[in-house]
């Protein structure tokens, strides 16, 4: 094999999730931000499912651990480094109505690391309509899509809830013979069709709900520290040709 072509491959992987983890890094209130960064090749990232778990961090849950309703506002009194590099600031218009959280794969190893095309540690994204109200802990599908533009919300998108942080039946039947039940890749590129992307208003620009639109928890399914039913419809428009399990049914 190509000794050369190995590493060009290498570096392409490790470019474009590096620029993947900057992008994350400078939107997420709190961190330190990097003023510039590099030029680098999205395209081994971008375009892929990835399987996340949420994070507790930076004032998005309250403290019983949920989905607050001032997370957009938060990020944007927090996060205009991030979106003066990824396509300029934003307004309180363009961020404050959205939902945002913090997925990520610290300690998953396997299919989410900067060697294997994939995002590394904690990140930020934002929810897509339909998805129902979030938990710390909770596992969920993200999307990368192939341009990020926080502003215009086209960056990580929260698609689906796959499992609630209490269901610990469901995380082990995700897991499977994977390391972890999340820290890899759901969907390969091409997988997932962008067009069902659908990030909506749901707050006022002062943090509240709009009339409506709080999102709410599903109810604990049934047998959930059993055989848990898998959970189908909590990604609010998708398909059910996406809500297949990491594992397609033969």
């Amino acid at each position: 094999m190509n000794t050369a072509v190995i590493k060009s491959s290498k570096l392409a992987r490790l470019s474009g999730a590096l620029v993947l983890a900057t992008a994350a890094m400078l939107v997420l209130p709190g961190c330190v931000g990097i003023v510039h960064v590099l030029k680098a090749d999205m395209d081994p990232v971008a375009g892929k499912v990835y399987r996340f778990k949420l994070y507790d961090m930076l004032g998005y849950y309250d403290e019983a651990g949920y989905e607050k309703s001032d997370t957009g506002l938060t990020l944007y009194k927090k996060g205009q480094l991030g979106f003066k590099v990824y396509g300029g600031e934003s307004t309180p218009e363009q961020t404050a109505p959205y939902r945002w959280t913090v997925p990520g794969t610290d300690g998953a190893w396997e299919g989410v690391n900067i060697f294997n095309n994939g995002p590394i540690g904690k990140v930020g994204a934002f929810v897509n309509e339909g998805v129902p109200l979030l938990k710390a802990g909770d596992l969920v599908d993200v999307y990368v899509p192939t341009t990020l533009i926080p502003k215009e919300r086209k960056f990580l998108t929260v698609i689906r809830l796959v499992c609630m942080a209490e269901d610990k039946a469901c995380a082990k039947r995700e897991k499977g013979s994977h390391r972890k039940a999340y820290g890899w890749v759901v969907q390969p590129k091409g997988q997932f069709d962008e067009r069902l992307l659908n990030v909506t208003p749901h707050m006022d620009l002062t943090g509240h709900w709009l009339p409506g639109k709080e999102p709410k928890r599903p109810g604990l399914p049934a047998g959930a520290t059993g055989d848990a039913p898998q959970a189908r419809g909590w990604g609010g428009g998708l398909s059910p040709a996406y809500c297949w399990r990491s594992t397609p049914p033969s």
